[in-house]
């Protein structure tokens, strides 16, 4: 009887090792799909906000300013300030500006 007693304790404790080890696998997975969908959830943000100011512009109103990309960022920082090189024909060339 003290035998099986033994075999039992011993499984047992080998039993609860495996699921230990599997149970912090299993949040280690966790926590990673949980930052890899937080990332996710960053980047859809972003592409909704482009998104929609890609249809503001579609739609000619709000417009962002000659020469800003989607951010607002200029696009040729160096020709705002110098007075440019080309003026309207190089934004229109470049599709910046609505077509007449």
């Amino acid at each position: 009887r003290g035998a099986r007693l033994a075999r039992d304790v011993t499984r047992l404790a080998c039993e609860t090792a495996a699921k230990q080890a599997e149970l912090e696998a299993l949040q280690r997975r966790l926590r990673n799909l949980q930052r890899h969908s937080a990332e996710q959830d960053v980047r859809f943000a972003e592409a909704a906000r482009k998104t929609s100011r890609l249809q503001v512009r579609l739609r000619g109103t709000g417009a962002t300013t000659q020469g800003e990309d989607l951010d607002g960022q200029l696009l040729w920082p160096n020709l705002r300030s110098t007075g440019g090189m080309g003026g309207p024909n190089m934004a229109k060339s470049a599709g910046l500006m609505k077509k007449q």
